[in-house]
């Protein structure tokens, strides 16, 4: 209205809703104020205002004279005059979505009767989805205005109403078909299943602080947890959502359980690993010992009884005397194994030629009695242990040695090159910003099937021929293993039956 003062003195503008229509309000004689006496939810929704709210209260408690300047201009037109008037008016409802409406005004003595008809799906765009949307939703939602005592005025929250709950909440609380805006929130399942939210929604419109826990909800449905959160609108009311949170706690449940089973297992290894640090200190001592004495005693029979012993017992002699050796060596490489794991090497830059050179002195003899041929290659320097890198080595070298045809010359390369990482092999844990060396040991011996024998061909204990034809512990390829993954690097082998095999040594530099 352009004139508010004609506005100034009428009784009122009473509403008041009729089957079929969505009526506001209507005008008594010159009213200029407006008396809201009967407001259905619908047509509140054309005000913007919740329509508990507007009865029996008059329109400038609520609005400025300036508001609604077309809407009441009409209604005025059509009580003064008794002429029908059609007129359309836009408005935001409480979700953000911009409402049309087509109104029809008439007047029925001293009434005004005003039926709107939402014309909003002839607006295209966005906003046409939104509250599909809301509905749409997995989440619950719903939005509750607050409702005062009327003997503390603002300081005490009586109640609540529902101004909108998406088919999610009310799936939730079983209300299919019926629909909980406009409800009183204390008349709701919601607080008969849940009597402490209505604390903390009274606590979040008071303070504005926002609210989360979490709510076992079995109200007619399957039972689940609900993530719940609680926040104040800049108008005043409160948003409610509920997630169901059962498969996250499902699943923080099974890796409890599991974490549970690993620490259980860690202390398994533990106790394991102390229980073979033992072993590995009797065998390093308390073996050795008996050992030493067996290897003197047969000493004995071999070169001072030697003359009064039979043939027979010269050949058990012997055979004694090579099984204490043979015990012993392998005593040495368990604990050489074992050392791997518990010994906290120091690393620093290795010169891998000097490694080689050493190995080289080491199976010095055992090169020269198989008249064999060592073509080493530049090799890289590396961040390693001196002491472990040459067991790796000396373990290789003296493989491919070892593991030839007897009327055969034995050929060992080994040689180096710069790798990409592309082309690592898909086991090694690659450390980023690392470049890897590729180091092989190449031979010209028997060779295996390498497909056959992957598995276990790096395990403790593990020989691919048996020991009169080829002696060993076989432990010497699991510590090569081991000293590699100790670098952060890996082994792996190519190998032919009767063409050789080459033992790949992946190393970062």
């Amino acid at each position: 209205m352009t004139d508010s003062s004609a506005f100034a003195t009428s009784p009122g503008l009473v509403g008041y809703a009729t089957q079929g229509e969505r009526t506001v309000f209507d005008l008594l004689n010159e009213s200029t104020d407006l008396l809201f006496v009967n407001v259905d939810s619908s047509t509140a929704r054309l005000l913007g205002v919740n329509p508990r709210v507007l009865l029996n209260r008059r329109y400038t408690d609520f609005f400025n004279p300036a508001d609604f300047n077309d809407l009441l201009r009409h209604c005025l037109t059509a009580f003064r005059s008794g002429q029908f008037q059609h007129f359309t008016v836009s408005c935001a409802d409480f979700d953000g979505l911009t409402r049309t409406y087509s109104v029809y005004v008439d007047r029925y003595e001293h009434q005004i009767h005003l039926r709107c008809e939402e014309t909003t799906a002839t607006i295209v765009g966005s906003q046409l989805t939104l509250t599909d949307l809301l509905h749409t939703l997995p989440d619950a939602l719903c939005l509750l205005e607050p409702t005062f005592s009327e003997s503390t005025g603002q300081g005490q929250i009586a109640n609540f109403t529902f101004l909108f709950a998406n088919r999610s909440f009310e799936i939730i609380w079983s209300r299919i078909g019926k629909t909980l805006p406009g409800s009183l929130y204390l008349s709701s399942p919601i607080h008969t299943a849940q009597p402490a939210l209505f604390t903390h929604l009274s606590a979040v419109v008071t303070t504005g602080n926002a609210y989360e826990g979490e709510l076992l909800v079995g109200n007619g449905t399957p039972t689940n947890w609900y993530a719940t959160q609680i926040s104040r609108t800049p108008a005043g009311s409160a948003v409610m959502t509920l997630h169901n949170s059962s498969a996250v706690r499902a699943v923080l449940t099974r890796a409890e359980t599991q974490n549970q089973s690993l620490q259980e297992a860690i202390r398994n290894l533990e106790r394991s690993n102390l229980d073979l640090a033992q072993f590995a200190q009797v065998a390093s001592h308390d073996l050795q010992e008996p050992l030493r004495k067996i290897q003197v005693f047969s000493d004995l029979l071999q070169n001072q009884f030697a003359d009064s012993l039979s043939e027979g017992e010269r050949d058990l002699s012997k055979r004694l005397q090579i099984s204490a050796q043979r015990m012993q060596q392998m005593i040495r490489d368990l604990m050489n194994y074992s050392r791997l794991t518990s010994d906290k090497a120091s690393f620093g830059p290795i010169d891998l030629n000097a490694v080689v050179a050493d190995v080289r002195t080491d199976l010095d003899m055992l090169i020269a009695d198989r008249q064999a041929v060592i073509d080493v290659g530049l090799l890289p320097t590396v961040t390693g242990n001196s002491s472990r890198l040459r067991q790796l080595f000396q373990n290789l070298i003296a493989n491919a040695l070892k593991f030839q045809p007897t009327d055969q010359q034995p050929l060992v390369r080994v040689s180096s090159q710069r790798i990409d990482r592309d082309k690592l092999p898909t086991t090694l844990k690659i450390q980023p910003n690392r470049d890897y060396h590729l180091i092989s040991v190449s031979d010209n011996g028997i060779g295996f099937d390498v497909e056959k024998y992957r598995a276990k061909l790096f395990r403790l204990f593990q020989r691919l021929h048996e020991r009169k034809f080829y002696e060993g512990t076989g432990i010497g390829l699991a510590v090569a293993q081991r000293v590699a993954e100790s670098h952060e690097g890996a082994v792996d082998v190519r190998s032919t039956p009767g063409h050789g095999s080459t033992f790949d040594v992946y190393l970062p530099a």
